[in-house]
């Protein structure tokens, strides 16, 4: 009889584990979660949108409206550096993936710094016009709230602005590898 109760202790304890809900989906690392992004915007000439997103999975993910009439769908960041996640992942849905991957020691570089990078800004200087606003940001994503926190490093364009510290220049640099440079306004 101790056999069988032994035998019918493990089979319960198999069902009961196979059964639970699991709940290891909810803590893993979200491969296309966004860490870095260039965007460039103008509507001085019409609405143009150019966007390269970076992701865990090491793609570079590109939206590109310049020079088209489509109406813009991209969903751009709230005033508070807010992007919902179902407005992220629209974005992605109509971006696309690049060929190029982002080499794992820049991605390492980008994911250690997430958090750390205060949002300290210099202020804004005006320094061209009509060229529209390039902005160099790294995400944060806040999983309680399905919501990215943008912090941004640098923007250039109609003003400039550059994140006080020592390593937001770092980042924008390597976030500039992998950009054709001519899609940008006024950065260099």
């Amino acid at each position: 009889m101790g056999k069988f109760k032994l035998l019918s202790f493990l089979l319960g304890l198999v069902l009961f584990i196979s059964c639970s809900k699991d709940e290891t989906n909810h803590q893993q690392k979200i491969d296309d979660q966004i860490i870095g992004e260039i965007n460039y915007v103008n509507y001085a000439w019409g609405p143009q949108v150019y966007n390269l997103y970076f992701t865990a999975d090491r793609k570079i993910h590109i939206y590109n409206l310049i020079g088209q009439t489509d109406e813009i769908s991209f969903k751009l960041t709230n005033d508070e550096g807010i992007l919902r996640l179902t407005d992220a992942e629209e974005n992605l849905s109509f971006s696309i993936a690049d060929d190029e991957l982002i080499e794992e020691d820049d991605l390492d570089k980008i994911l250690n710094a997430i958090g750390t990078i205060s949002e300290d800004l210099s202020e804004r200087e005006s320094t061209c016009f009509d060229a529209g606003i390039t902005t160099f940001s790294v995400y944060k994503y806040i999983e309680e709230d399905e919501y990215y926190k943008r912090t941004i490093l640098k923007e250039c364009g109609d003003w400039s602005t550059m994140n006080k510290n020592t390593g937001a220049q770092e980042l924008v640099d390597i976030l500039l590898k992998y950009v054709e440079k001519e899609n940008l306004v006024c950065c260099f």
